[in-house]
């Protein structure tokens, strides 16, 4: 069996920003901005999104496939195992007892528990995902990126801009952008106050004790004394500055898969994959229409096959198209999921041993 590789292009078509633990940083006026996501590559920070993030992001779109076809079966699944089936884990420790060569052949077949891995006994994936990392001289150099050149050329070539008479390429840090949003006390604005006489308790004497008390505790928290004992902000108004990746970026990711991995674990990766090209939503600050993109390339090396698709990708519906060359994968993991047993997917992500 030769390569089967699954290399993707993107492009943002809103901002994207990807959330991390202490994200924020305080700036020189005072404010705090949220970062996006960053790591270095050869000493430069260059934004991505995480494989771990997509991964998830995968698995729970083949999970609510194969809970529908539960759903649909009237077959009914303890919290926990939903909890599994979407995250991998369905509690936060592992069961300890040895696997079984008979439970590790028949999860390394199963096209879920084989594709993705996970359960109880933490099963093997076969599959790999890269981070989504952005396309640019600099991570195409360093082999961050490491996709065909057909597919990358034209875009770095692409990428320059003129500094001192001389074209340069543009460097990681110029995808990135700052956004701000101003969240406003409405008491603050022009209102009628006749009707919030009507409907607020204690009409405008609830409003006037309500801007009071948000004045009180805006003298509190800019006092020293406050300041140490920790007074938390009530007033609703505020300034919220974000970090992230710029409209119009272009971001790569490959898959790697197994040699062993079967017709209908693929299917259901490819599924998986069009189902979250098609939710087309990756990152945070959905509700302000962030994290959108548009898939611009397509290349699956199947053992000794490449097919390689640039465009027509979706439909007037915004379906999404997979290469016509993927139709009977695609039917084997359909067929897959409409064969799945419940009863044997509450044992992967069951313990063998009673927690304590």
């Amino acid at each position: 069996m030769g390569k089967r590789t699954i290399h993707v292009i993107l492009e943002t078509t809103s901002p994207m920003h990807n959330a991390f633990p202490d994200n924020s940083v305080k700036t020189k006026d005072g404010n705090r901005i949220a970062l996006t996501n960053k790591k270095q590559v050869k000493g430069v920070d260059v934004p991505c999104f995480p494989a771990n993030g997509f991964r998830g992001a995968l698995r729970r779109k083949a999970g609510q496939r194969i809970v529908q076809k539960f759903s649909d079966t009237e077959a009914r699944i303890d919290a926990k195992v939903y909890r599994g089936i979407m995250c991998g884990a369905a509690t936060g420790r592992p069961d300890k007892s040895a696997n079984s060569i008979e439970e590790l052949a028949r999860a390394s077949e199963h096209a879920y528990m084989g594709l993705f891995g996970g359960g109880s006994r933490i099963f093997a994936s076969a599959y790999q995902v890269s981070d989504l990392n952005v396309i640019c001289n600099h991570t195409v150099s360093t082999g961050c990126v490491h996709a065909p050149k057909s597919l990358i050329e034209e875009i770095v070539l692409s990428q320059t801009y003129e500094k001192e008479g001389v074209d340069v390429p543009i460097q990681p840090f110029q995808f990135v952008e700052e956004h701000f949003f101003t969240r406003v006390n409405d008491f603050g604005r022009k209102n009628d106050w006749i009707a919030l006489d009507k409907v607020i308790k204690d009409g405008l004497a609830g409003v006037a004790e309500l801007i009071s008390n948000d004045v009180d505790n805006s003298s509190k928290r800019k006092s020293q004394e406050s300041n140490e004992n920790n007074v938390k902000k009530e007033d609703t108004s505020t300034l919220l500055s974000n970090q992230a990746i710029k409209t119009g970026t272009p971001l790569h990711f490959r898959i790697d898969l197994s040699p062993n991995a079967s017709d209908a674990q693929i299917g259901l990766l490819l599924i998986a994959l069009k189902d979250v090209f098609e939710e087309n939503y990756i990152g945070g600050w959905g509700r302000v229409g962030w994290g959108r993109y548009r898939v611009t390339a397509f290349d699956f090396t199947l053992d000794d096959e490449r097919f390689i698709k640039t465009e027509s990708f979706y439909s007037e519906q915004e379906d999404f198209i997979l290469p016509k060359e993927t139709e009977h994968l695609v039917d084997a993991g359909l067929n897959a999921i409409a064969c799945m047993d419940c009863a044997e997917m509450i044992d992967f992500f069951t313990p063998l041993t009673k927690e304590k």
